[in-house]
């Protein structure tokens, strides 16, 4: 991974094939992920209850799960935004923001509280946090083959 390094992520031979084909695999886990969390999502109050884990331990095992797993995908690609062709205010922006946006999401995976604005707080993260991810994915993809 001297790319991500060097910063010569441009070069028409390996490193470009190899994050594309990075990218693509990150599209597919986190449509596949968000296609399981709405699977394990209801968008009725009392279904949401239902569904929702009371077990601490389950929930921490999920939170460890989706922390690993996350982990490693926005190592990857905030590594590659600061070698994107953008502004460094905007890389600055999205750097935070993803980071925000994790930590939103994770602590919604561990705090269990059955009062309605939770409800909404959850519904807003877990998708909040899917949308953003795809659409930061697709500026880093568009970035790649951006001459």
């Amino acid at each position: 991974m001297k790319f991500l390094v060097t910063g010569n992520v441009r070069s028409s031979h390996g490193p470009r094939k190899i994050i594309v084909f990075t990218y693509s695999l990150f599209l597919l886990f986190l449509i596949s992920n968000f296609y399981l969390m709405l699977e394990n999502l209801s968008f009725s109050y009392e279904e949401f209850l239902k569904l929702l884990e009371p077990s601490f331990i389950i929930r921490l095992e999920d939170l460890h799960i989706k922390l690993f797993l996350f982990g490693m995908y926005l190592l990857f690609n905030l590594a590659m935004l600061y070698q994107a062709k953008l502004k460094l205010k905007l890389k600055n922006i999205l750097f935070f923001t993803t980071l925000i946006v994790f930590v939103l999401f994770l602590f919604s995976l561990i705090y269990y509280s059955t009062h309605i604005w939770f409800f909404y707080f959850y519904l807003f993260t877990v998708m909040g946090f899917h949308i953003y991810l795809l659409i930061l994915q697709f500026i880093l993809l568009w970035d790649i083959f951006r001459k």
